[in-house]
């Protein structure tokens, strides 16, 4: 996957920014995504997966999830462009 963004303000505000970048999966199933479950059709009574001996063994749990990632900050110094040659001195 490849992205691309641009901010068009990062240059007329002359201010450092700090971007972060979030990735958020297709759901797909996942062990113990389902923390809680319905018991029954209008689901008026709930039934917890706790993963431990009150849940079968083989029940895995399972539920969709969309998985989720964060980068660290990405830091954006700004830096005023250089001077024009012949300008004020």
């Amino acid at each position: 996957m490849c992205v691309e963004f641009e901010d068009p303000e990062l240059v007329s505000s002359g201010r450092t920014a700090v971007y972060y970048v979030r990735a958020i999966q297709e759901p797909t199933d996942a062990v113990n995504a389902g923390g809680l479950r319905c018991k029954n059709e209008d689901c008026s009574v709930l039934e917890p997966c706790r993963g431990d001996w009150r849940t079968p063994y083989d029940d895995d749990c399972l539920s969709s999830n969309e998985e989720r990632a964060w980068s660290s900050p990405i830091f954006v110094d700004y830096a005023a462009p250089p001077a024009a040659p012949g300008g004020d001195r």
